[in-house]
Formats: structure tokens, sequence, C-alpha cells
């Protein structure tokens, strides 16, 4: 559990029951390793002892042996008080000496053990040898809980390298103190030697029989002494072990909490995956189903037989003169490419008439027209724009003009040309209003005038747009069609109906309508790609060095020298679409 000193284990599978014995016995063995762990100093103490139990066993059974056999043969019980005190002394030096060479049998067995077995647990405490070393006592101590630390981990943990750091500091320091320890024991050994050497030679001016018995007495006491003091050592470490208990406990036993049916559940996990698929998938083909407008130009491609020639991005400008206000947009670089593709298509760049028209009402042909006279006007003033959409006539509001007489007068005879000729205000072409709405349009449209009218209008201008009725509504436009050089169908993304657009190109295929071409009006796309297209800069200093650069895509660019340009160096370049920062 995060944040607290407690393990939750927990197993999925098909035997609940194994896992549950599984789980307990796991604890167990933990709870075991756990107090073995902290019993292994008492144990490596114990055996220890037992290995020096052996020896000075040895030894005090021959020194009893010889102090029985002695007093038998001499028929002697005691000494005397002056022999007794001497032999209290001797007793008391060789005692002292017991501990010394104690002392130094456990510093050999440290100096040993971290040098060769230090992999293989806890060292012997020196106090479960009666040795009270302060510095000595704490330092064991240490690697002690280092050594325990490390063990419960594995070499990948990141705390491994850490601990085995710390356990060579403190193995230096154990060092340090043990070459000090040996130097302090090699002197007071040998005080106590010239001591006990003292001792002796009053010892050696005794009677020869009690010289004799005081010697063996004394070896007996020595090795009684030391011998009794291992057995108590052996057994204040035998009841440490038996005091030890493990650091961690089981707070609840593993149980089954609740059964699954495995089989149920890979069913379920595999149908909501096939869901999971299955719906994006059935979203987007109902989507696909459901929309029934025309959007990119591969929709037009698909559905619509007449080749595409360029597509108008979306606006938001309400002026009819987008194109003549935003020369530099790529709005307007839009209609010079469709411009150059129907030159292209006519084989011309002057002399040439083009019919607009659409399916059907709203498709934005009349706007698209206003627009390509614009582009055309920009080329040639001699660029007119006719309104043929008598039946529903709407370009001379837009336009700002009166639609007192145009053309349908015309047709009429009730004026004359130059009568229904005007220019509009801020425009440069000229314009022919629709004229008054007469009852008889498809008639006027077939008649000879109109020919007659289109062949006059031709010598004057260069070029000639004419914004037709929907070809898909009514049939003024299939008249008009044979008169144009290039006839332009507008279809707007979003909007224009798929397969109305597909039945109507096939029925003008069907017919033999040529010079058909199609336009995707109001598209929506990201005005950076089209702005920002090119830059360049001339620079001139002191030196007179001449330099350029050049960039496209978002404002980026590389100069001569081959240093990155950012968007922000304003002053370096232009952008080539530079109308595209106002609204339009």
């Amino acid at each position: 559990m995060e944040g607290s000193s407690v393990l939750e284990i927990a197993l999925s599978s098909e035997t609940p029951h194994r896992d549950v014995d599984f789980i307990n016995k796991l604890c167990d063995i933990y709870l075991i390793s756990n107090l073995e762990r902290k019993n292994d100093a008492a144990t490596k103490t114990i055996n220890f002892i037992d290995e020096q139990l052996v020896n000075v066993s040895k030894s005090l059974s021959a020194s009893e042996d010889n102090l029985t056999d002695f007093r038998r043969r001499n028929q002697i019980i005691d000494v005397g008080s002056l022999s007794n005190e001497l032999m209290s002394k001797a007793t008391a030096y060789d005692n002292e000496l017991n501990q010394v060479r104690l002392k130094e049998t456990y510093l050999d067995y440290l100096s040993k053990y971290i040098k060769t077995n230090l992999d293989e647990g806890a060292i012997v405490a020196p106090t479960n040898l009666g040795l009270n070393e302060p510095m000595l006592m704490s330092l064991v101590e240490q690697i002690n809980q280092l050594i325990l630390k490390r063990g419960e981990l594995t070499e990948k943990n990141m705390f491994y390298g850490k601990y085995t750091q710390d356990i060579n500091n403190v193995k230096q320091a154990i060092n340090e103190v043990v070459r000090n320890m040996q130097t302090s024991n090699h002197i007071q050994k040998k005080d106590l030697d010239r001591r006990l050497g003292e001792v002796q030679k009053e010892i050696q001016q005794l009677p020869e029989k009690e010289l004799e018995m005081i010697g063996i007495e004394r070896n007996y006491r020595m090795n009684d002494s030391y011998y009794t003091m291992f057995l108590q050592k052996r057994a204040e470490a035998q009841i440490l072990k038996a005091s030890n208990t493990p650091d961690n406990n089981i707070l609840d036993r593993a149980r089954t909490t609740t059964v699954t049916n495995s089989g149920d559940k890979s069913k379920t996990t595999i149908t909501f995956l096939i869901l999971g698929l299955l719906l994006p998938a059935a979203f987007v083909v109902l989507k696909e189903l459901l929309n029934n407008t025309i959007h990119s130009n591969k929709d037009v491609e698909r559905y619509c037989s007449f080749p595409l020639i360029g597509m108008v991005r979306h606006t938001s400008s309400e002026s009819p003169y987008v194109v003549a206000n935003n020369p530099r947009s790529s709005f307007t670089e839009m209609f010079r490419i469709i411009r150059t593709r129907i030159e292209f298509l006519a084989r011309r760049k002057t002399d040439i008439t083009i019919m607009v028209t659409s399916s059907e009402s709203g498709d934005g042909k009349t706007y698209f027209s206003i627009n390509l006279a614009c582009i055309y006007s920009m080329a040639s003033p001699r660029t007119l724009l006719i309104d043929m959409d008598i039946r529903k006539p709407s370009l001379y509001s837009r336009l700002g003009c009166q639609n007192t007489v145009g053309v349908s007068n015309y047709l009429a005879n009730q004026c004359t040309l130059d009568e229904i000729i005007t220019r509009p205000p801020d425009a440069g072409f000229d314009f022919i209003t629709a004229g008054t709405v007469p009852p008889n349009a498809g008639e006027l449209i077939r008649s000879d005038n109109l020919i007659a009218m289109i062949r006059e209008l031709r010598k004057k201008y260069e070029f000639i747009i004419v914004d037709t009725s929907p070809i898909g509504i009514v049939a003024d436009a299939y008249s008009f069609a044979s008169l144009s050089d290039i006839n332009l169908f507008v279809i707007r993304s979003g909007k224009t109906n798929k397969n109305f657009v597909k039945n109507l190109s096939a029925q003008l295929k069907a017919d033999n309508i040529s010079h058909f071409y199609s336009i995707l009006n109001d598209v929506q796309v990201e005005t950076n790609s089209y702005s920002q297209y090119y830059s360049k800069r001339y620079a001139y200093g002191s030196s007179k060095q001449y330099g350029y650069s050049y960039g496209y895509g978002y404002g980026y660019g590389y100069t001569a020298s081959g240093r990155k340009k950012k968007k922000d160096e304003s002053d370096t370049y232009f952008q080539y679409y530079q109308d595209d920062e106002k609204e339009i």
C-alpha cells in the first residue's frame, strides 16, 4: 500500500486455492528468512565459542587429571598460606592473560572475516565475548545493520551500491580500530608477562613438592576459569538467539476474495475490443453515407464529369470586389490560376467569352463571376460582365447599379446596345444588367438577337464573362453554352448535392455540350498555406556586400550565409501575399 509500511500481495488465476497456499507459504518463509538474518550473529558467536571450548576442555581435563594424580601420589590435600597467596596472584595474572589472548583471537577473527567472508552474513559482536570496546562495538553494529539491509536487496536495486559503499567505509574504520587494539594488547600482554614472571620467581623459591603442586593447581584453575567463561558466554548467546523475533508481522492471511468466470471475462474483452474497432468505423461510414454534399476536389473528380480547373477559398468579406481590393492575396492568386488555365484551354489570351453557371441557386456563381471579371480587368480594361440570369437578376444590386434596361430589353428591341452598357462604381470593368424580367425568358435567350449581341460585344471587348441561370434548374444556359468559348460549372463546397452534380454532369456530357469545366467554390483552407510564399531582401552597408534570402511555407527561410531566419524578422522580408494579413 502506497505511503505505508504494509505490503499487499494479490494473485489472479484459475486455481485460487493454490494461490492462497502459495501466498501464505511465501509470507511464512519471508518471516523465517528475516529471523534467520537476525539470528546470524548469535549463531556465529555460538559456533565460535564451541570451537574454543573444544581446546579448552581438553586442557582442563588434562590439568584436572594431573592435579588429582599428584595429590594421590604425594598425599597432599592443600598448600600453605604463602603458597596460596602466590598462586592467587599467578591465577589472577593468568586470567588477565586469558582475556588478552581472547581479545587477540577475536581481533584476528574480525580482521580475517572482514577481508574474506563478509558476504557470508553478520559479524560476531565483541560484547558476546565480553569485550567491551565502545568504538569497536559501534562499528560492528553498524556493519551488521548494513549487511542486513543489503541482503534484502538485489544488485540491480538503486540502494545496493550505496550500502556497499557504506560497508566499505565502515570496514576501513574497523581495520583502523583493530590495528590500534592489537598494539594496545601487545603492550598489555608484555606487562602481564613481566608481572607473572616476578611471581614465578617467588614460586621457584618454594619447596619442590609445594612448587610442583602450585604449578599443577594453577594450570587447572586457569583452564577452569577459561572454560567457565566460555560456557557463560555461550549461554548468553543462546538466550539472545531464543529471544529474537521477526521484524515483520502477517496482518491477514491470504484468502479468496472474488471469483470471476475467466471464460466470460475473455469473451467480454474480445467483445469490447471488436466494438471498439467497429463503432468508429461504422461512425465514419455512416457519416460518409449521410453526407450528400461535395467537400473536396476528390469529391469533384468522383461525382462530376467535368475536369476541375480551379478552387476558390472561403472568405468572410461582404464586398463583391475581393479580388480588386486585395490584389496581393491568396484569394486573388486562385483567380489568376483559373485565368491562366482558361487561356490554356481556349488557346489564346484575348477574345475569350466565358459562361458561368451552376447546378442550383446559392452555389456562388454570381460572386465568382464578379471576381473573375475583376481579375480579367487587371489584365485589360476591355472586360465586360453580363447578367444573363434574366429570370432572377441579382448582379445589379451587388454592384450598386440600376436595372432599368438590360439584356432582356435589348433582346426585345426596346433599346440599343450602348444604352445597356454601364460602368459600376469602383469597378474596373463594364457591366450589362439583366433588365426587366420578361414573361418569355426562354424564347428571348434562344433568339437571333442574342447571337448578334454577342457578336457585337466581341468586337468591343477582349474578355466577356456571362453569369447565366443555374443550368440544373432552367434551360437558359443550354442555349448560351454554344456561344461561349469556355463554360464554367461552379460547385460550392459543403452545399452542392453529390447526386445532383453527378446526374447533371452526366446529362450534359451525353448531350454533347462541350467546353465545360468545374470550379470548386467556398473551400475551407488555411491562409498560411498560400501566404508568406516568397520573400526577398537586398542589404547594403559600408562593406558594400550584396546578399539575399529566400523562404517559403510559414515565414521561415535561410540567408545566403545559411543562417536560419525567424518569423518575427519582419524587417528582412515581405510576404508575397501581403493582403492575407487583412480579414477577407
